[in-house]
C-alpha cells in the first residue's frame, strides 16, 4: 500500500516525452569493460564474458545526445555532448527474485527495471534550463535556480585550501550528487561527461551516482566505462565521477553513511539531484534528511517528480512542517509555497514547484490527453520540478526528529 498505484496507463506503454535523442548502439555491450566482476547478472551462469550475444539479449547500449552551444557561437566547443549507457532491454521480463529484492538489500527493484523518463526531462532542465517566468518578473521560478547550464555551473564554488594545492588556478569545483539513481543516472553522468567533453568552462565537476541497490551501482560503474570511453584524449582526472550505494536512513547509521559520502566527496554538495524517487512515502522522511545532510547551505536540490498520487504532494507538506509551517492538505498543489518557521530555527529550504516548465514538453502532455487511448496518466507520467534551496544547517537531531514524526503519525490518520 505504499506505492502510488499506477493505474492502467503502464509505464510500458507509454514511449515517454522524449526529451533527449536516444539510439541504441549495436554491439555497444561487447567491450570487456562492460563485464566487470560484481556487474548485474546479464549471462547464463558459465558463459563467456566475451559472448556479447547474451549479454545483449537482455541489455542494449543506448547512446544520449546533449546539444550543446559553440562557444562565442562560431566553434571551439563541441557540438553535443554524448553519453553511453547500458539498460535493460524495454519488453525484457524482471523475475520474481528481482522483484523481491527488496527483502536482501532493503531497497526496491524499481531502479533495475527501466530508465524512467524522469531522468531524460530533468537532464534536459539541467542543460537547456525552463521556459517558465522567473519570480522577478511575476512567475514561479526562483532566478537563481540551477536550471540552464550556465546556471548549473555557478553553483560551483573554490575548492578549500590543502598543502596538496600550491597554485590558485582559478578553477571551481562543483559538487553533485543524484539520489536514486537508478541502472543510469544520466543527469549526473551528463553533467560529469562536460569536463570531458571540454565544455566546463573552467569548472571541475565531482559527480557521485548513488543507488540503494548493489545492481544499480555497478551498472551506473559500467555507464562511466561506456561514458568515457567516447573522449579517449581527454585526461579524465579533470572529470571525477564515483558510482557509490546509498540507502537513505533517517538513523544515526543512515547520517554516518552521508557523513561517509561528503568526506570522499572532500566538501558538502552543490547541487542534489533525483528523478520519480518520492513514490514510497515510507521513506519520506529517510529522502528530506538526505537532502538535508548532503546540501550545503545555498545550494540546491533538484527533484523531477510526477504526482504519483498522494505522494508528492505529501512528500511536500514533511518540508513545509519541518520548515515550521504547517499548511493543509489542500494546499500542497501550489506551484509555489514560501516559509516562515514557528519552531526557532528558521526553515530549511525555500521551496517552489513548478507544473508548467516546458512549452514542448506541455504541448505533448495536452496532446497525449486529447488523444485519450490510455496509455498516458499525467498522475505517473508528467514529471513536476520541485526545486529545494537551502538555507540553513541541517539540525541532525532536530530536524530529522520532526520529519520521522510527522511521517509517524501521517499512518494514523
Amino acid at each position: 500500500g505504499d506505492i502510488a498505484a499506477p493505474s492502467d496507463a503502464s509505464i510500458h506503454r507509454f514511449g515517454g516525452f522524449r526529451m533527449l535523442d536516444r539510439s541504441v548502439v549495436p554491439g555497444g555491450l561487447r567491450d570487456r569493460r562492460c563485464h566487470r566482476p560484481g556487474s548485474p547478472p546479464s549471462r547464463p551462469e558459465g558463459a563467456s564474458p566475451d559472448e556479447g550475444n547474451e549479454e545483449e539479449h537482455e541489455h542494449e547500449c543506448a547512446e544520449y545526445v546533449v546539444p550543446l552551444p559553440r562557444r562565442g557561437g562560431v566553434g571551439g566547443g563541441p557540438p553535443s555532448l554524448r553519453v553511453r549507457t547500458r539498460e535493460r532491454k524495454r519488453w525484457t521480463k524482471v523475475d520474481v527474485k528481482a522483484l523481491l529484492s527488496h527483502r536482501l538489500h532493503g531497497v526496491d527493484n524499481t531502479g533495475n527495471v527501466a530508465v524512467w523518463d524522469a531522468e531524460s526531462v530533468l537532464t534536459h532542465c539541467l542543460f537547456f534550463g525552463v521556459d517558465a517566468l522567473p519570480v522577478s518578473l511575476g512567475g514561479s521560478t526562483p532566478d537563481d535556480a540551477p536550471l540552464g547550464l550556465q546556471e548549473v555551473l555557478s553553483l560551483a564554488t573554490h575548492p578549500a585550501a590543502s598543502t596538496e594545492v600550491q597554485v590558485d588556478d582559478g578553477r571551481k569545483v562543483l559538487r553533485v550528487v543524484e539520489l536514486g539513481a537508478g541502472m543510469a543516472g544520466l543527469a549526473s553522468l551528463a553533467l560529469s561527461a562536460l569536463c570531458q567533453a571540454e565544455f566546463s568552462n573552467n569548472v571541475d565537476v565531482n559527480a557521485v551516482i548513488t543507488d540503494g541497490h548493489p545492481d544499480c551501482v555497478a551498472n551506473n560503474e559500467i555507464n562511466m566505462d561506456l561514458t568515457s570511453a567516447l573522449y579517449p584524449s581527454r585526461n579524465n582526472d579533470l572529470a571525477t565521477v564515483q558510482s557509490r550505494r546509498l540507502l537513505w536512513d533517517a538513523s544515526p547509521y543512515g547520517a554516518a553513511q552521508c557523513a561517509s559520502v561528503i568526506l570522499d566527496s572532500k566538501g558538502l554538495f552543490d547541487l542534489v539531484l533525483s528523478s520519480d524517487c518520492t513514490h514510497f512515502r515510507d521513506f519520506h522522511a529517510s529522502l528530506l534528511a538526505t537532502l538535508g545532510r548532503m546540501l550545503r547551505v545555498g545550494g540546491w536540490a533538484v527533484l523531477c517528480q510526477p504526482r504519483r498520487g498522494l505522494s508528492l504532494g505529501q512528500f511536500m507538506n514533511m518540508v513545509q512542517v519541518v520548515n515550521g509551517n504547517i499548511a493543509d492538505e489542500e494546499n500542497n498543489s501550489s506551484n509555489s509555497f514560501t516559509v516562515d518557521s514557528e519552531a526557532g530555527m528558521g526553515p530549511l529550504f525555500k521551496a517552489h514547484l513548478l507544473d508548467r516548465y516546458n512549452d514542448d514538453l506541455w504541448t505533448k502532455h495536452e496532446s497525449l490527453q486529447d488523444k485519450g487511448d490510455g496509455t498516458y496518466d499525467p498522475d505517473i507520467h508528467y514529471p513536476l520540478l520541485l526545486l529545494l534551496r537551502k538555507v540553513r544547517n541541517y539540525n541532525e537531531r532536530e530536524d530529522t526528529h520532526v520529519a520521522v514524526r510527522h511521517q509517524e503519525e501521517r499512518h494514523l490518520i
